[in-house]
């Protein structure tokens, strides 16, 4: 019998870059949730040994995530436009809605196999015209889905009508950190934004990744390094 011991990190970085449009830095957050399990012979377990090595394997997975150079999405705070990067273009949505639906299809053929055989004891033609007929419908139902709905579900870099919650301008990512006391700002804002941490989860603040060709001086206290390294021992 195994003991099995599993930690789940609820993670908030922000990130500061120029904007491709109007090339004035902007800091957007981002955040996200994983965990990590570890077992071992409930015999010999140990649950705090256990939650130490899932701890360690959890925060490696989240370090490797929040560093990565292009992740997350957030409307430049001056002129409210996406980054090129951060666009789902209409091909890549329609492709999405058409790939679901397949598969879709692929299930539903299986099934009026296996109905047709097992359960109904029709002839072979019978049951490979069902087959047949239920994935050439989804087919064609996912078809049409992906060329009306790709265009309507793919973003555009052009200015949104409202504030991006989700990003801030220098001015307001200080006036917003002074505001917060202690407290990690960008757990905080990722919370205001509509994903606070659940119940058992362990949230972490990592900092901001300035990536700014002009770096705003926040202190050592805010800095992404900082706080990536304090994740890795813990």
């Amino acid at each position: 019998m195994k003991r099995v011991v599993t930690v789940t990190f609820h993670y908030a970085v922000a990130r500061r870059i120029d904007c491709e449009h109007c090339g004035m830095p902007y800091t957007y957050v981002y955040g996200e949730t994983k965990s990590a399990s570890e077992e071992q012979s409930a015999a010999f377990a140990d649950d705090e040994q256990l939650r130490q090595v899932a701890l360690r394997k959890a925060a490696n997975s989240v370090d490797s995530l929040a560093g990565r150079e292009q992740i997350g999405r957030g409307r430049c705070a001056n002129c409210r436009k996406l980054q090129d990067w951060m666009v789902v273009t209409p091909m890549a949505a329609a492709m999405s809605i058409l790939f679901v639906g397949l598969a879709i299809g692929a299930v539903l053929a299986f099934g009026g196999w296996f109905v047709t055989s097992e359960f109904l004891d029709l002839s072979v033609p019978i049951q490979i015209a069902v087959s047949a007929g239920l994935a050439a419908a989804t087919t064609l139902a996912a078809v049409a889905a992906a060329v009306i709905g790709g265009p309507r579900l793919a973003d555009s870099t052009d200015a949104a009508d409202s504030n991006d919650p989700l990003s801030m301008s220098d001015e307001e990512l200080l006036a917003f950190i002074g505001t917060c006391d202690g407290i990690g700002p960008f757990l905080s804002w990722w919370a205001r934004a509509g994903a606070p941490p659940k119940v058992r989860e362990i949230p972490f603040d990592m900092g901001i990744k300035d990536l700014s060709t002009a770096p705003l001086v926040l202190g050592n206290a805010l800095a992404y390094e900082t706080r990536s390294a304090a994740l890795n021992r813990l």
